[in-house]
């Protein structure tokens, strides 16, 4: 028995590996199950492209000899999925729900030797991090910082698959007020030795401070931050004007488009906001370093008015 996870949902079925193939077959009835920022959103299937995203998936066949690359994944906090990439680009994740069937299962493949298999990688990926030598390779310049940055997503086992466990990139820059930037001034970039709580202004990490002393004075389980830096409501704050995260964000929201002055709408204002209080310490996606898109509202969307009356349209940098 499996669960197949995709962004916003987890559908039951079965695995079945043979000589070829990697076979799923779903659940008749079918349970689905919500999974990270859907669980708990009301059903909003008549507005706007959400039945297409939210249909059952059908039963899939996948040849091994397309597979490319097999990683061990995390579901709901537990070791228990992995992650198929296949020739095409195209990737699945799947939960065999506990950790002795994923391991078999992983164990099962690599034996089937996969002939288009880049890298037979260890179930225990801490081990096999430190073997690949890729810090090494990232010194010599090897490889670019982008490679880099995907490279420790993967291994930290974060997946496009599952929107709660989505790929992160830091905030390199800091200054988002002049016209043009001085890439040898040290003062435009974000000091990347501290965690987003830590690089806002002197009050903000104070008050940092004094939230987790006051807990502890008062027998509370003390903590610093009480958000994380990536979430799925994160992603799609970001991701906002490409689809599917439109409509993921459209379903989230109980059918509308949440209000204007809360959307993603300024690089400078996200920044201030991540970097002047301790409530938002939300660091970056990929697609900000290499997809335009993220930034253009191509799609039209009719994204509201701000409180100011102006109309949001592309971010602004």
């Amino acid at each position: 028995e499996c669960d197949l996870i995709t962004p916003m949902q987890a559908y039951s079925g079965i695995l079945e590996l043979t000589s070829g193939y990697l076979c799923f077959f779903i659940d008749d009835e079918n349970k689905c199950v919500c999974h990270g920022a859907l669980a708990g959103a009301p059903n909003t299937s008549h507005s706007f492209r959400l039945p297409k995203l939210l249909s059952k998936p059908c039963d899939e066949k996948w040849p091994l000899d397309r597979i490319v690359e097999l990683w061990p994944r995390r579901y709901r906090l537990q070791r228990v999925a992995l992650e198929l990439m296949f020739a095409d680009g195209t990737s699945v994740l799947v939960s065999l729900r506990c950790r002795d069937a994923c391991e078999r299962m992983f164990r099962a493949i690599m034996e089937r030797k996969p002939p288009r298999l880049r890298a037979r990688h260890l179930f225990h990926l801490e081990e096999d991090f430190r073997k690949s030598r890729i810090t090494e390779r990232w010194v010599r310049r090897e490889i670019s910082n982008f490679d880099y940055l995907m490279l420790l997503n993967r291994y930290a086992g974060r997946t496009y698959n599952d929107l709660t466990q989505y790929p992160v990139f830091p905030w390199i820059l800091r200054d988002y007020t002049r016209d043009s930037l001085d890439l040898d001034d040290e003062t435009v970039f974000r000091d990347l030795s501290k965690p987003m709580g830590l690089v806002g202004s002197e009050q903000a990490k104070q008050d940092v401070v004094a939230r987790y002393q006051s807990l502890e004075t008062m027998g509370m389980e003390p903590f610093h931050y009480g958000s994380h830096y990536s979430s799925a409501g994160f992603v799609m704050f970001y991701l906002l004007r490409l689809e599917p995260f439109t409509s993921y964000h459209i379903l989230l929201q109980s059918g509308k488009i949440d209000h204007a002055d809360r959307l993603f709408f300024s690089m400078k204002k996200t920044w201030d906001n991540c970097t002047k209080g301790v409530s938002n310490v939300k660091e970056l996606v990929p697609e900000l370093f290499y997809n335009p898109a993220v930034l253009q509202n191509l799609n039209k969307v009719n994204l509201g008015r701000k409180q100011s009356g102006e109309q949001l349209g592309d971010v602004e940098l």
